[in-house]
Formats: structure tokens, sequence, C-alpha cells
């Protein structure tokens, strides 16, 4: 092969694997953008976000209070996880894609069809695709089909209907009743929402076919129904309303939900729940007192107190744009890795049922998000990006206007660090730290993509690249 020929096979090969690395890499952190993206927007989405709902007047067994007065938390606590606790309960395995969410399978109709769905407590929406949508972004996820299911009905003579616009996309949703399966669990008469049309951006690349939500409903809305939970307590399927939320650390396991109770495999060794009082039945709400960045006090919840809704469909949390603006003279909002080996815990002072103040505490690790390697976007960067890791905080800037408002919203990130138990039926949160089965790497990654995560993804290539060359020159 003479010079020339040698060197525009060189160039060929250089410019694919480079067109390769960037596309890839561009591609991939698109998509890792919309999976944590979208479903962010969907549980802060006025249509998903529940208000107003009436109140729920609080039965406790008496025998659990202390002189009348304070709740005894060691109780429930050990009854609470006491394993005969789980005889009419169920524990489901969530599938980990990517560490950003979190899927689990329910089952629609008689007979039973399989959807892999999100459990989401920002929301009290549950609906599926319908077969009746026929567009692309329904297309790569399972359908309902009501003519196969001799458990359906109708809600009402006329068909309802309601379209819904979220932050990146939208869809068409009607409703009806139906037989809702999660694992040991049947609820009956169930209403939900099946979709009959859906934008491709962004459902047609979604892994996940459609929403349970986990919250209040709003009867504020013109079309209003019974969540799941409100259904599970109404009918007596459980002992006690509880469930409960697993995420995991390592991008291998598993996470989970309980239905029932609360896993004590899951809480750290030593640790105990504290219980906190839901502020209103708009969402899973409560109160913090006051927030620190390492042993500072911010200030921004005095004197009236910050409100926080912990949301187990956001990846990452939110925080009003005051706040993030002292956080980002604290903490560099995106940086080398190295950066953020000393930076500051952020506690969330809260206040507990028996009055008493509950510091949780996320450090760096629990905050931090490996983005891998830094983006190259030219031949010049490569070198740099093979010895960099770029992260970031897993807090963006969310303004919730009131009433609802200021808001933060504790999502994945926070849940992973606290096992996190929600009690319908005396309105509580209980947090206890949670049990990860190994600390895996200092700082999380949100996506598995090779061309923005993995050192080992570029020297490979690299390497093959020069054999390939070497191999050319000396045939």
């Amino acid at each position: 092969m003479n010079r020339y020929n040698t060197s525009r096979v060189i160039i060929a090969l250089f410019t694919l694997y480079w067109s390769f690395i960037l596309c890839d890499g561009l591609t991939n952190k698109v998509k890792s953008e919309i999976s944590t993206k979208v479903t962010l927007e969907a549980a802060l989405n006025n249509n998903l976000f529940y208000s107003n709902a009436p109140k729920v007047e609080l039965h406790i067994n008496d025998t659990l209070y202390n002189s009348g007065k304070h709740f005894d938390t060691g109780i429930i606590s050990r009854w609470l996880t006491h394993n005969k606790y789980f005889k009419d309960g169920d524990t489901q395995t969530l599938e980990n894609f990517k560490n950003s969410q979190y899927f689990g399978k329910i089952q629609i109709g008689t007979p039973p069809k399989e959807f892999v769905v999100i459990f989401d407590t920002g929301s009290s929406s549950l609906w599926i695709p319908s077969v009746e949508c026929r567009n692309a972004g329904c297309n790569p996820h399972s359908k309902f089909d009501p003519a196969r299911s001799s458990t359906f009905s109708k809600l009402g003579d006329d068909p309802i209907e309601t379209f819904i616009q979220y932050g990146t996309g939208s869809c068409i949703i009607k409703y009806g009743k139906e037989t809702i399966r999660i694992g040991h669990l049947t609820v009956n008469d169930q209403p939900f929402g099946m979709a009959i049309e859906e934008s491709i951006e962004p459902f047609a690349d979604l892994p996940f076919d459609g929403l349970v939500g986990l919250g209040f409903p709003d009867n504020s809305k013109i079309i209003s129904f019974s969540s799941i939970v409100d259904n599970i307590k109404h009918q007596r399927i459980l002992n006690r309303n509880i469930f409960s939320v697993y995420i995991p650390r390592d991008k291998n396991s598993p996470g989970s939900i309980s239905f029932g109770g609360a896993d004590p495999k899951f809480i750290d060794s030593g640790d105990k729940i504290t219980w906190h009082k839901v502020l209103t039945t708009d969402y899973w709400e409560i109160e913090i007192v006051d927030i620190k960045i390492g042993r500072r006090s911010i200030g921004n919840c005095k004197p009236n107190g910050c409100k926080a809704v912990i949301d187990t469909g956001s990846s990452v949390s939110t925080v009003p744009s005051n706040f993030m603006n002292i956080l980002a003279s604290e903490i560099p909002m995106q940086s080398s890795c190295h950066d953020y080996y000393n930076s500051p815990s952020i506690i969330f002072l809260m206040r507990d049922i028996n009055d008493q103040l509950i510091e949780m505490k996320m450090e760096p690790q629990d905050y931090v998000i490996d983005e891998g390697i830094k983006q190259v976007e030219s031949i010049g960067e490569f070198w740099s990006s093979l010895q960099e890791h770029i992260c970031s905080i897993g807090f963006i800037t969310l303004d919730i206007p009131p009433p609802r408002g200021p808001l933060f919203v504790l999502g994945n990130n926070f849940i992973r660090k606290y096992y996190s138990i929600f009690d319908r039926d005396n309105l509580y949160v209980g947090f206890a730290r949670a049990k990860h089965s190994s600390s895996g790497p200092l700082f999380l990654s949100l996506s598995s993509s090779p061309a923005i995560n993995s050192h080992s993804y570029h020297i490979n290539n690299f390497i093959m690249v020069l054999v390939l060359i070497l191999v050319i020159i000396y045939t």
C-alpha cells in the first residue's frame, strides 16, 4: 500500500473513531437527560401534583402514646419491621435503570396483562398505553385492550378524556375501572387511565409503559379519582396502609417497594425509624425547620419553616432558586470530581412527631453525581479527558409558586440515603438510614453510557485504532 492510500485509511479510521465517540456520547447523554428530566417534570407538573383533598381523620391506637401526648416511635418501629407484619403485604423488586429510575410490574384486567411502571409518590395517576394508541410514542410499549378483559367497566355513560401536557411531551388519556394486581395484592374497580395518544418525545424512548401514582388525589380538579393507595385503604386489603421504598447505591442492584410495612433488611443496623407529620394532603409533604451547609445554618427556612415533598418519581432533588444561589456559592455546580472530595454535608433539620429535631444529612457521596469522562468536543481535549471525570451536584433549581410552593422536592438521591416509609393511615412519613450491600464508587453515576462514563472505553478503542494503523502500515 502506498503512502497516500495509507494516509487516507488512517484519516478515515481516525475520523470514524472520533465520530463514534462524539455522536455516541451525545446520544447517550441526551437519552440520560430525558430519562431523568421527563419523570421529574411529570411529577412536578400540575396535572400530576394533587392538592386540596379532604382531610383524613387520624385514628391511632391510644396505647401507642406516652401519657397521651407523645408517640412511642420505638413501639411502632419494632412492630412495623417485625416479620409477621408482612403476612398480608407484598414486597416487589424494582428494576434499576442506570441508577436513575426504578421500575416495577403490575397486572391489569382479567386475564391479567403485565405492564412495567414507575411507582411515583409525586402523583396519584395510574395510566398505561391503550391498544387504541397507534402512534410512535406508544408503539414500543405494552398496551391494554379493554375488550379482552372481563372485569373492565366504563366510568359513566360518556367517555372521559383528558389532555395532559408535560414539560417534554403530552398525552391524551381516557378512563375506566379495572382490577389491578401488584404482586399478591388485588385492587378491584380501580379508576385508571389509558393513553390513546402519546407524543413521540419522550415516550418512545422511555423504558417503562406507564405510571402508578402513590400520592393524594386532587378533588379540586374536574376529573379526580381515588388513588390506588386510597383504594387499598378503603377495600381493607392490608392491615396497615403503609408502603416503603428502598433505592440502592449499586447500579447492578435492584430497588424494592413493600406494601404493608417496612422491610428490616433495608434498614441500617442500629438505626431506628423517625416519623414526621404530613403537612397537607396535597403531597407527601413534611416540614424542614432549617437547612445547613456544613454546620452553618443558611437561615432560609426561618421563621415559618420550609416544606419538602418526598418524591420517588424524581431522580434528583429540586430546590428553590434562593437556596440554589447559596449552595452555588459554597459548592461548585459542575467541576472535576476531585473538587468534591472535601465538599460539606447538606443537612435538612426536620421535626418529628415527638417535636424532636432530627438531622437528615446528605454527604458528598449522597448528592454528587459522577457524569463520567469529560464530554469530548475536540481531539485536542482527548488526552485530558482520559484523566478527568466531571461531577455535578444532584440538585436542580425549581421554583414552584405559592400557594403550593415554595417547595423542596427530595428525590431518589435522598431516598437512597434514607429508606422511606409512607403511612397512609396516620399521614406520616418515616425515615431510617438505608442499608446498602456495598458502598460502590465514591460518587454515584446516573448513566451507564460508556462514551461518557468509562475510562477503559476510550483507552481500549484508542488502542484498537493504533493496532489497526500499525497493521495497515506494515501490511
